[in-house]
């Protein structure tokens, strides 16, 4: 199993451009996620904000399904390459 995950962590490396927009937008829904969260620290959190928040996790969890068992190692080489808008 182990070497699967390797095996298939060498394949993304070398079969992707230097930006991997998949796992760039797995960063985008997770910061996403994080600052609303921040926001609604401290308060009561109202229908509309519990809703958001369920969504902006299901679209982070939809994002990064693929990048569950990576390495956190292997996410900072990726993350180098996203480039911010």
């Amino acid at each position: 199993m182990k070497k699967l995950t390797f095996l298939a962590a060498t394949l993304l490396f070398v079969s992707c451009s230097d930006q991997n927009e998949q796992f760039c937008e797995c960063m985008d829904a997770g910061e996403k996620l994080n600052n609303f969260s921040v926001t609604l620290f401290d308060k009561n959190i109202t229908e509309k904000q519990a809703n958001e928040l369920k969504a902006l996790k299901a679209e982070k969890d939809k994002a990064c399904a693929d990048f569950k068992q990576m390495k956190g190692d292997e996410m900072l080489e990726l993350q180098k390459n996203c480039t911010r808008k």
